[in-house]
């Protein structure tokens, strides 16, 4: 009998056990997510810090007035961002990335002394994320049925940091005749307080985001927002289809240890060369050269990191500690510098005799090979570059 009720009770406690957990993962308010608005209370357009951008205003409207902290009209000093266009962009650039879980607006049209019709409002738009190199849409949405005072929150399922967010507008309530036809009155940011935000350690930075096919380009191997770092090992993949890796270089007080290099992928070994080349800050940890071989987007992806202070630490980064960049391959070819359809040294002469001078001199020739409107030391080292490439120039 014994065993009976303690095997009853145990039965019963399980029962208790399981209903609780049912209860808690019903429950809105134990998972209810709390939200801090992430940008500062401007004062202009670049005041306290980061930069709110729009492209358009009228009037004293500006960008800022939708990062005030005030969400009304009143009198001459118009708290909202507002356009005499019907669509229009409104965004706000953050001094260092940030993971965006929701936005909000709110307006408030029974504060102030000019009320402003909801005809002014948006009522389709984007929700974007700035990734470096193009505008990334992380939400789309159609509202039709504005109050007239209301604080609408828009979650977003965003898990990648940007440093900076625009709302893209393509339609508003109606207004199409009036000076502000269009009109934001106050815009949050919101970031899940809730969420730790892992920075990049081990990151690809080219130097050129874009090349032409055949171009060589630099990727600098980084590490950053670490301290006290004396050893990395680190594996990288790249897109082989668009990019061939050429070869890499060391910099000063860093020694490249093992290099073990494999279509696609790449394994950099590297130690700091003594206590004053510890990783303590920003720094350069190798060079990468890579040539592009076919038009498109080329990832460079640093998928595995495991960093030692020399002391007794040695730890494995996240996913989110590593990071990748891509390089755009573009696809029309260079012409070379005397329109012979092939780089020889007769190329390379031709620029070097006219090194320093203005292109727009020699309207005859393609001085200009790495375009920044000047004859110089880059353009006769592509130039180089080419030649070598040129199965045709033996020598």
């Amino acid at each position: 009998m014994k065993k009976f009720y303690q095997k009853f009770i145990s039965k019963m406690g399980i029962v208790f056990l399981m209903a609780l957990v049912f209860g808690v993962l019903s429950s809105g308010n134990v998972y209810a997510v709390t939200y801090k608005n992430a940008i500062p209370q401007m004062t202009s357009n670049t005041k306290p810090s980061g930069v709110a951008f729009c492209d358009n205003n009228y009037g004293g409207e500006e960008a800022f007035k939708a990062f005030d902290g005030e969400n009304y009209y009143n009198g001459l000093a118009f708290h909202a961002w507002g356009t005499s266009k019907t669509i229009g962009t409104i965004g706000y650039e953050f001094t260092d990335e940030k993971i965006i879980s929701a936005y909000a607006l709110n307006y408030n049209d029974s504060r102030g002394e000019y009320k402003p019709s909801v005809l002014s409002r948006p009522t389709q738009w984007t929700f974007e994320g700035w990734d470096g190199y193009k505008w990334v849409v992380l939400d789309n949405r159609t509202v039709t049925d504005w109050k007239p005072v209301e604080r609408r929150v828009f979650e977003i399922n965003n898990r990648t940091p940007f440093i900076k967010y625009q709302l893209s507008i393509t339609k508003n309530a109606g207004a199409k005749s009036g000076e502000v036809n269009l009109q934001v009155q106050e815009l949050e940011f919101l970031e899940n307080a809730d969420v730790v935000i892992n920075k990049v350690v081990l990151n690809i930075e080219p130097e050129k985001s874009k090349i032409k096919k055949t171009e060589t380009v630099t990727a600098n191997l980084t590490i950053d927002n670490i301290q006290n770092i004396a050893a990395e090992d680190i594996r990288i993949k790249y897109d082989a289809e668009k990019l061939e890796y050429i070869d890499c270089a060391e910099v000063d007080g860093i020694k490249l240890v093992k290099n073990d290099a494999k279509a696609g992928e790449l394994r950099c070994i590297l130690a700091s060369k003594g206590k004053d080349n510890i990783a303590n800050a920003k720094k350069i940890l190798l060079k990468l050269n890579f040539k592009g071989i076919k038009a498109g987007e080329a990832l460079v992806d640093v998928v595995k990191g495991r960093v030692s202070d020399g002391i007794e630490m040695e730890k494995d980064l996240t996913d989110a500690e590593c990071g990748q960049a891509t390089i755009i391959i573009e696809d029309s070819l260079m012409k070379d510098v005397n329109n012979s359809g092939e780089y020889t040294l007769l190329d390379l002469a031709i620029d070097g005799r006219y090194l320093g001078e203005a292109p727009t001199t020699l309207p005859q020739y393609n001085t200009d090979i790495i375009e920044n409107k000047a004859i110089d030391d880059a353009d006769l080292i592509e130039i180089g570059n080419q030649m070598l490439s040129n199965q045709n120039y033996k020598f």
